[in-house]
């Protein structure tokens, strides 16, 4: 005879009574006893970010009580996110994704603004690469219109798609082809796959503006970039492989002994970005009057902290300043690296290059051409061609790290905002125990050395 399970009475009301985002907790007290308590957890999207309340409550009628007070709470919050007091449910507009990438590109992808004392309210402090991503129609009067990119999200999206066809399932098919089709170089003896760091900034950009067209515009009513039953994300930065690319001394010497005539700029750039720190925006904007002997004046230059900052010069960059300003015959108010003679990447068509008839000096270029001369000189250094000018400024805060500067040393001189930035950037992990312990031997030498000529001065006296 097969028995059957009775549920019990009290675990049924339990289960029934619990209203929904109510958890229980129970820990076992030192005498044995059991004490019982329950928690709220809710979370809700807030101008497109996800955000938690928690609330601890006594009982259950306590919490069906705080749990309606936390519904209030969020909806008071979206009230006032949007900026009127009586709630209106999305609802279908029709709008295209044309219609949001041309708002985008007139009211977010635009340069930006802070509040006058330096903290940013909106935009973008570069915005080229976002309108790229985007696909950019809109040009200044000045300014030759140039077609949108066929990886641009207009192009692949298209401009008449409505907003609510846009599911996760098409975005997530882009994902992959960004990785199987739509290689770098396609074509080319440098072919290569497409890097995670770019495939997720171009939907970093994406996902900033379809949060905007279901939130604050309210022409969308779901969201693409919601998290799949799998766990999978659209945009999953810890995936991303962090660079550690570093520039040893010997390729350091191979590199300089290269930059002469043509590509003698290149070594007041090489030393400059590794004995400074300094970002590559920052480093081309530097005027003779913002060097004074042994520090540079940084001020407001960083795209990202826009915060003044005293960088130190060491002597070897001193003295090619000082070679630099006189060999160029700069003024004070001159750019260290005049913009109309050196630029970072000469973006010229050909027949202006033969009509302004004038010598630019290519950063990028001289930088590919040293390398390349050094790595035919010196082939025992395999990971020179490998090398990029971003790397110049990882590879002087680690030599840095290695010989003994503290690290909220280095976070200053890289304008930082958090040590933790810092340990990233350099890549180095919290197990610094064997550094931690060479510094107090240093600090307990020191103290036994005081205290010997401490006690050797009272001996005498």
């Amino acid at each position: 005879m097969t028995k059957k399970r009775i549920a019990h009475p009290s675990t049924a009301a339990k289960k029934t009574d619990r209203p929904k985002g109510v958890k229980e907790h129970s820990y076992q007290n030192a005498d044995g006893s059991v004490t019982t308590f329950w928690t709220i957890e809710k979370k809700a999207m807030i101008r497109g970010k996800q955000k938690w309340f928690k609330r601890t409550v006594v009982n259950l009628t306590d919490a069906k009580d705080k749990l309606a007070e936390v519904k209030k709470e969020i909806a008071e919050m979206r009230e006032a996110a949007h900026g009127n007091r009586h709630r209106i449910p999305p609802k279908v507009t029709g709008k295209t994704f044309g219609d949001l990438a041309d708002y985008a590109e007139e009211r977010v992808i635009v340069p930006a603004w802070d509040d006058g004392k330096g903290n940013k309210e909106g935009g973008y402090y570069k915005t080229d690469t976002p309108l790229r991503y985007l696909g950019r129609t809109h040009f200044k009067e000045d300014e030759e219109p140039k077609p949108y990119n066929e990886l641009s999200w207009r192009a692949l999206i298209g401009n008449k798609t409505k907003l609510e066809d846009i599911s996760r399932q098409m975005l997530s098919d882009f994902r992959e082809d960004f990785f199987r089709v739509h290689k770098v170089n396609k074509g080319k003896p440098t072919e290569r796959t497409r890097s995670k760091v770019d495939v997720n900034r171009r939907f970093e950009v994406l996902r900033h503006l379809l949060n905007i067209a279901r939130v604050d515009l309210e022409w969308m009513t779901h969201y693409p970039f919601a998290v799949a039953s799998t766990g999978k994300k659209l945009v999953d930065g810890k995936s991303e492989e962090p660079r550690n690319q570093l520039m040893s001394r010997e390729e350091e010497k191979a590199l300089l002994k290269v930059c002469v005539g043509p590509r003698a700029h290149m070594r007041f750039i090489i030393i400059g970005l590794v004995d400074t720190l300094l970002r590559s925006t920052e480093f081309y904007k530097l005027t003779v009057k913002d060097w004074r002997e042994h520090q540079l004046k940084v001020v407001k230059l960083s795209a990202k902290t826009k915060n003044e900052r005293q960088v130190g010069v060491s002597t070897r960059f001193a003295r090619e300043i000082e070679e630099w300003i006189e060999t160029h015959s700069l003024k004070p108010r001159d750019y260290l690296l005049p913009l109309k003679s050196i630029r970072l990447t000469d973006n010229r068509e050909r027949g202006q290059k033969e009509k302004d008839n004038d010598r630019v000096l290519c950063v990028k270029k001289a930088f590919a051409t040293a390398k390349r001369l050094a790595a035919a000189m010196h082939p025992e250094l395999e990971d020179l061609p490998k090398l990029t000018l971003k790397d110049l400024r990882r590879t002087g805060a680690t030599r840095m790290y290695d010989k003994g500067a503290p690290l909220l040393f280095i976070s200053r001189m890289l304008g930082h905002a958090s040590l933790e930035m810092t340990k990233v950037y350099i890549g180095k992990k919290d197990d610094d125990t064997l550094k931690q312990k060479e510094f107090i031997d240093a600090m307990h030498a020191d103290y036994a050395q005081e205290d010997a000529e401490r006690d050797e001065q009272m001996t005498v006296n």
